[in-house]
C-alpha cells in the first residue's frame, strides 16, 4: 500500500510540474503572438467646412501606420471619422471631398427636370417665397436647409451598414456627439442608423433642420462638446490624438456676416473643460485653418485645407513616433470588415414607410426601379430626387436591409414624410415693355383635401390680371386641373416699323385638362378652354395695313399638347431641349361667319455646348391657321423678346418691336451663339428670320425678314437682368428692350 501511495505522488508531482511547465509555455507563446496593446483613439473637433483638415491628418497617420481602434467626432468631425471607422481609405476620403459638388450637396434642391410643371414655374416666377400655416399663420421653418442631399449622400456612403448597427462593430470603434434640443445635454450616438446620427451631430441650429431621432430633436454637437476627449476615454482609450480644428472666438465687431456667425456658432465651447481636455491628449495636432472659415467649401479650399492637416500632422511626426515607441504600437494592423458603398447593389424588393396618404402604386411609378436590379447610389438618388421633386414631401431618404430570401439582394427601405406645402409667393418684373409688375400668388398643396393643388395669383400692373387654378393629381393616371383666368391687357400694333396705334383688350377664359408626365421629361394632355375677349381687336390685311375692330369674341377651344423639356436652367440653360407641340380647333361662337378653325402651335428651344463657356442656341417657332374664318384676335402676332410676349399665340422675334400681326402661316428660326464672360455675365449673338403667308406650301407668295441683336445678360437675385439691342431689314431701325426679373 505505501509503495502505491509512494508512486502516486511521484505522479502527481510530475503531473503537477507538467501542468505549471504548459501554462507557462503557453503564455509565453501568447505573450509572443498576441502582445497587449493600449488602445488607441483618434478624436475630432468640429469645424465646419475645416474639418477637411482631419483628411490629411488621416494620411500621414495611416502611412506611419498608427493602429487606430476607436474614433470619436463632432459635426464635420463626425463625418470623417465615421467615413474612417467604417473602412473608407484617407486616399478615398479624399477623393469624395474633392469630387463632391458641395454647394449643391447642402441645399434641398433637386435637377429642375425632376421638377412638376408648377413647381417650375413657381421657381422660375417668384423672387420670394413665404410658408404659412392653415391659419394663414407665418410658419417659419426650424432650418434653412432640411438636409434631404445630405442625408440621403450619408445613406449611400454608408448603405452597407446595418440599419440599426452597433458602431463598436465597426472596423474603428465610432461614436459621435450630438445636442439634445429640448433639454440642451449632450447626446453621445454608439448605435442605430448611421446616416441620421452623422446628420444629428452636424445640424448647426437656424442652418440645418433639426433631426428627430429616438424620440429627441437633435442638432450639431459643438453647442455642447465640440472636442469628446472624454467620450473616447470612457470608450476604452488608452491613447489619444486630438485633431483640433477650431478658431478663436471673434469679437462683436466680425459677427455681422453669416459664413463668421456660423464659424462663431461652431467655435463655442466651455473653455474649463476644453483645456482639460486638450491637455489630457497624448498628441494634439492643430492644423493652420487661418483664411478658412466654416463655410469655405469650394473646391480650392478642400484641396488647401487637405494638405494643411497633411503638413499639420508631418510636423508632429517626431512626437508621433515617440509615442509609437513608448507604447510599443504595431505597425501592420489585422484586416477588419468594411461596409464601404460598392459601385451597384442588387435591389429585390421596395418598401415604403412614414406618413404619407399618396397611393404606393403612384410613388412607385415616380420611382422608376423595377425590381429585381442592379442600381448604383446615384441612380437611387435619381430615383428619390423623382418623388421628392414633386415638393410632395417634407424628406425623403433610404437605407438598405440584407434580402434573407434566395435573391441574397438588398430591399430598398424608403422613408417619406409628406407635408401640407402652404406658400405666399412674390414676383416682381421691370421692363421697356410692361414698366414694374409684381405678381402676388398664394399657393396651397395638401393631398388630404379635395384639390391637391390650389393656387390664386394676382397682378399689379399697367395690365393687371388674376389666375384660379385648382388640381388633382394623386391617382394613378390622369391629372386633372381647373383654370380660371383674367386680364387687361394694354399693347401697341407695329407695321411697317412704325407703331400704328394702341389696343385695350379685356380677356377672360375658363380652362378643363387632362395630363400625365411621362419618365419626367414629357407631358402630353387634352383639354377645352373657353376665352371671352372684349376691347381693340387688331388684325393683319392683304394690303398691309392694320384693321381695328372693336368687338366682343367667345371663342371655344379643344386642343391636345405634348411637350419635352430637360433644361437643366430655365433661364441660362447649360443645355438640353424645350418642346411644346399643340394642335386645336378654336370656334368663334359670337361671329357665325366663323367655322371650326385647326391650329397648329410649335415651338422648339435647344442649347448646345460647345466649350464650358460657349453655347449654341437654336429655336424653332411655328403657328399655322388653316382655316380664313377665324376669331380675329387667333391672329399669329410676333416681336420682341420671351420676356415681353403677352399671349400663346404671340412669338418672340429679334429687331421687331412687340406686337405685329402676320399671315396664317409663320415659322421663325433663331440661331445664338451665347458666350460667358464671366461667372454670372453673358453675351449672346442673335440672328432670326420669319417667313410668312396666307397661302399653304405656295413657296411664291412667302414673305421673308430678317433681324438680329445683341443681348448682355446677368443673372443677379433678382432674376435675369438682359439688355437687348436689335435691327431687322422691315424696319432698318434699331430697337432696344430691357427686362429686370423674372418673367410672368
Amino acid at each position: 500500500m505505501s509503495k502505491i501511495l509512494a508512486y502516486t505522488g511521484k505522479t502527481l508531482k510530475l503531473f503537477v510540474c507538467f501542468t505549471v511547465l504548459l501554462v507557462s509555455t503557453a503564455n509565453n507563446l501568447s505573450a509572443q503572438q498576441i502582445p497587449y496593446r493600449p488602445k488607441v483613439a483618434l478624436v475630432f473637433s468640429g469645424g465646419g467646412a475645416k474639418g477637411f483638415a482631419h483628411v490629411g491628418v488621416l494620411k500621414v497617420l495611416e502611412k506611419e501606420g498608427i493602429p487606430v481602434d476607436i474614433v470619436v467626432g463632432t459635426s464635420m468631425g463626425s463625418i470623417v471619422g465615421a467615413m474612417y471607422a467604417i473602412g473608407y481609405t484617407p486616399e478615398q476620403i479624399e477623393q469624395i471631398s474633392k469630387d463632391q459638388d458641395w454647394p449643391r450637396f447642402f441645399f434641398d434642391r433637386v435637377s429642375r427636370r425632376y421638377l412638376s410643371p408648377n413647381e417650375q414655374l413657381l421657381r422660375q416666377r417668384y423672387l420670394i417665397s413665404i410658408p404659412f400655416d392653415e391659419k394663414i399663420l407665418l410658419n417659419i421653418p426650424s432650418g434653412v436647409i432640411r438636409g434631404q442631399n445630405i442625408l440621403n449622400y450619408f445613406c449611400g456612403l454608408t448603405g452597407n451598414v446595418p440599419e440599426n448597427a452597433d458602431f463598436s462593430k465597426f472596423s474603428k470603434s465610432f461614436a459621435c456627439v450630438s445636442t439634445n434640443l429640448e433639454t440642451g445635454e449632450k447626446v453621445v450616438i454608439k448605435n442605430g442608423f448611421l446616416p441620421t446620427a452623422i446628420y444629428a451631430s452636424m445640424a448647426i441650429p437656424g442652418v440645418f433642420a433639426p433631426c428627430e431621432r429616438d424620440s429627441k430633436m437633435l442638432v450639431d454637437g459643438g453647442m455642447v462638446d465640440n472636442f469628446p476627449f472624454d467620450v473616447a476615454r470612457s470608450m476604452g482609450a488608452d491613447v489619444i490624438i486630438g485633431v483640433d480644428i477650431r478658431s478663436g472666438l471673434a469679437t462683436q465687431d466680425k459677427l455681422h456676416s453669416l459664413p463668421n456667425l456660423i464659424n462663431q456658432l461652431i467655435s463655442l465651447f466651455d473653455p474649463v473643460q476644453d483645456s482639460i481636455n486638450k491637455k489630457q491628449c497624448n498628441i494634439l495636432i492643430r492644423p493652420d485653418i487661418s483664411g478658412y472659415t466654416a463655410s469655405s467649401f469650394s473646391s480650392n479650399a478642400v484641396d488647401s485645407l487637405i494638405l494643411r492637416g497633411e503638413r499639420a500632422a508631418i510636423e508632429m511626426l517626431p512626437q508621433i513616433r515617440e509615442l509609437k515607441k513608448i507604447f510599443n504600437l504595431p505597425t501592420v494592423q489585422p484586416p477588419s470588415p468594411t461596409y464601404t458603398m460598392p459601385e451597384k447593389w442588387l435591389i429585390t424588393n421596395i418598401q415604403m414607410l412614414g406618413n404619407f396618404s399618396l397611393d404606393k402604386k403612384v410613388i412607385q411609378k415616380a420611382l422608376q426601379l423595377a425590381t429585381p436590379g442592379q442600381y448604383s447610389y446615384q441612380q437611387i438618388k435619381e430615383a428619390i430626387d423623382k418623388v421628392y421633386g414633386q415638393e410632395s414631401f417634407e424628406k425623403v431618404y433610404f437605407s438598405l436591409l440584407d434580402d434573407n430570401s434566395p435573391k441574397k439582394g438588398k430591399i430598398l427601405k424608403l422613408y417619406l414624410y409628406e407635408k401640407k406645402d402652404y406658400t405666399q409667393n412674390i414676383g416682381f418684373k421691370v421692363n421697356t415693355t410692361d414698366a414694374a409688375a409684381i405678381l402676388l400668388n398664394i399657393n396651397r398643396k395638401d393631398y388630404t383635401k379635395h384639390f391637391d393643388l390650389l393656387s390664386a395669383s394676382v397682378e399689379l400692373s399697367a395690365s393687371p390680371g388674376f389666375s384660379l387654378l385648382g388640381e388633382i393629381y394623386n391617382k394613378r393616371f390622369l391629372a386633372m386641373g381647373l383654370k380660371i383666368e383674367g386680364k387687361k391687357q394694354d399693347y401697341s400694333i407695329y407695321l411697317n416699323g412704325e407703331k400704328s396705334s394702341s389696343a385695350d383688350l379685356y380677356y377672360g377664359s375658363a380652362s378643363l385638362y387632362f395630363y400625365q408626365h411621362f419618365f419626367y421629361l414629357y407631358n402630353t394632355g387634352i383639354g377645352y378652354r373657353q376665352e371671352y375677349y372684349t376691347g381693340d381687336i387688331y388684325y393683319h390685311n392683304q394690303a398691309d395695313s392694320a384693321i381695328a375692330n372693336e368687338k366682343k369674341n367667345l371663342v371655344g377651344n379643344a386642343y391636345a399638347y405634348v411637350s419635352f423639356d430637360n433644361f437643366d436652367d430655365f433661364y441660362f440653360p447649360q443645355k438640353g431641349v424645350s418642346l411644346y407641340a399643340e394642335f386645336s380647333f378654336m370656334k368663334d361662337f359670337l361671329q357665325k361667319k366663323n367655322g371650326l378653325c385647326p391650329v397648329l402651335l410649335f415651338k422648339m428651344r435647344n442649347v448646345i455646348p460647345i466649350t464650358h463657356k460657349t453655347a449654341f442656341l437654336f429655336n424653332v417657332y411655328s403657328r399655322s391657321i388653316y382655316n380664313v374664318n377665324y376669331s380675329q384676335f387667333k391672329n399669329t402676332f410676333i416681336g420682341g423678346e420671351d420676356f415681353s410676349t403677352y399671349f400663346p399665340n404671340h412669338i418672340p422675334f429679334v429687331g421687331l418691336s412687340p406686337v405685329m400681326p402676320v399671315d396664317r402661316y409663320a415659322d421663325i428660326l433663331f440661331a445664338g451663339l451665347r458666350y460667358r464672360v464671366v461667372r454670372k455675365h453673358y453675351l449672346t449673338l442673335m440672328a432670326n428670320v420669319l417667313k410668312q403667308s396666307d397661302l399653304y406650301m405656295d413657296f411664291k407668295t412667302y414673305n421673308l425678314i430678317f433681324g438680329g441683336g445683341i443681348c448682355y445678360s446677368i443673372k443677379t437675385n433678382m432674376g435675369p437682368l438682359d439688355v437687348t439691342f436689335g435691327f431687322s431689314n422691315y424696319t432698318h431701325d434699331v430697337t432696344f428692350s430691357a427686362n429686370l426679373g423674372y418673367w410672368f
